[in-house]
């Protein structure tokens, strides 16, 4: 079987191999597909690989399988790309959900403004993948983003668009993870 991998099963690898790195960053919103969200989970809750494998062996086989072969994988990439695509892919997500919203919203310009500062934020992240810069601003603002309300509503979306002119004011300590 072929396994095609993605930013989520890379994430997880660096759970695995190197937790101390890259968890402080991490929040299940980035992990939208149920198997590497159970995955990741069971990584959360466990003191162990083994422990976190039969967790997610018991609610999704799959989920089991998949931290099974990670286990034994290295990570093929750094954590600021992993991290970079990560919050990339969460935020078209929430793109494409704000869009879909648009269509249908009675006033379509109060998503307006929610989409305008994701896009200019998901521009920004794109442009820092592969620099040098490790402050990665945009990384660091869509991720307090997607973590701090519901971007899936107008209300929230909006209020973390209005919140997010700026540093980011989410959950993600910087001095705890400035080494990415």
């Amino acid at each position: 079987m072929i396994h095609r991998d993605t930013a989520a099963t890379e994430a997880l690898r660096h759970v695995i191999w190197d937790p101390g790195t890259i968890t402080p960053l991490l929040d299940e919103v980035l992990f939208p597909d149920r198997v590497a969200a159970t995955a990741y989970r069971a990584l959360m809750a466990s003191s162990s690989v083994a422990d976190a494998i039969e967790m997610a062996a018991a609610d999704d086989p799959v989920a089991g399988d998949l931290l099974q072969r990670l286990a034994v994988e290295e990570p093929e990439s750094t954590v600021q790309s992993v991290m970079i695509r990560l919050v990339d892919d969460a935020a078209n997500a929430a793109m494409a959900a704000l869009q879909a919203e648009a269509l249908v919203a009675s006033d379509p310009f109060r998503v307006g403004e929610a989409i305008r500062w994701l896009n200019l934020r998901v521009m920004d992240l794109r442009e820092q993948e592969g620099s040098l810069d490790l402050g990665m601003e945009a990384m660091y603002d869509l991720l307090a983003w997607l973590t701090e309300a519901d971007v899936g509503t107008v209300d929230g979306a909006n209020a973390n668009a209005n919140a997010g002119t700026g540093a980011s004011t989410g959950p993600v300590n910087h001095e705890d993870v400035g080494h990415v």
